[in-house]
């Protein structure tokens, strides 16, 4: 199986999942727009800062489209040789803002990521410990995510090219006095190297909320610009 076959088959893939995603009567749906800027790199060390936003679109009674949190956030990385990183992160999200129900989170990441490119397309693994805290509680959110992404033409990506990535996650979370929490999520998406400080990529994401109590998912439209300064 050659590698340009691959390339086609995960590409149906990934367009099969949009099909799919308009044609799903899930209600809400969300947007969350997203921007990261990335510092020089020295003796592997990366830093990076983003900003976020949620937004849901609801059309029980009536569309509606509202804003859900505000968040920043910052992350440390390091490499330690053979595609490994390890990094640390923080991020505040301010919901009490668009929702009195809602209470702001404080969260913290520690991360190890591995990722490998035998051919044109790039494996990765990324494996996640979150602490996130609120006013009076505190969950603790343990992450796997797998991915693989390739250049649309030819077998490296250049500046100006598309490329494409798709991913599977699951996750498990627990608090002191609730039953374990298990959800998956599945995103295929879109991205163009559009400058060599700029890529912007366009991801559909769904998730499947508490596998095993409930059947209901949600859909996620995320647009991402990443610029490296």
């Amino acid at each position: 199986m050659t590698t340009s076959y691959i390339r086609a088959l995960l590409l149906w893939v990934f367009l099969s999942l949009g099909f799919k995603a308009l044609t799903q009567q899930s209600n809400p749906q969300f947007f969350q727009p997203q921007l990261f800027f990335t510092l020089g790199e020295a003796s592997g060390y990366t830093a990076n800062f983003g900003l976020s936003s949620r937004h849901e679109y609801s059309y029980l009674d009536g569309a509606s489209f509202d804003a859900r949190f505000l968040g920043v956030a910052h992350f440390s990385s390091l490499a330690i040789g053979n595609g490994q990183k390890i990094g640390l992160g923080l991020m505040y999200r301010f919901s009490k803002a668009f929702d009195d129900n809602k209470t702001n989170e404080l969260r913290l990441t520690q991360q190890y990521h591995f990722a490998s490119k035998p051919h044109s397309i790039r494996f990765s693994h990324r494996f996640r410990l979150e602490e996130r805290f609120f006013s009076q509680d505190t969950f603790i959110r343990v992450r796997y995510r797998f991915g693989l992404d390739f250049p649309l033409n030819g077998q490296k990506l250049n500046v100006k090219e598309t490329y494409s990535l798709i991913q599977l996650e699951s996750l498990l979370t627990s608090h002191k006095s609730l039953s374990p929490r298990y959800d998956l999520r599945v995103s295929g998406g879109l991205g163009k190297w559009v400058h060599p400080n700029l890529k912007v990529q366009l991801t559909l994401q769904h998730r499947f909320d508490q596998l095993g109590q409930q059947e209901k998912g949600k859909w996620f439209v995320l647009l991402g610009g990443y610029i490296k300064i």
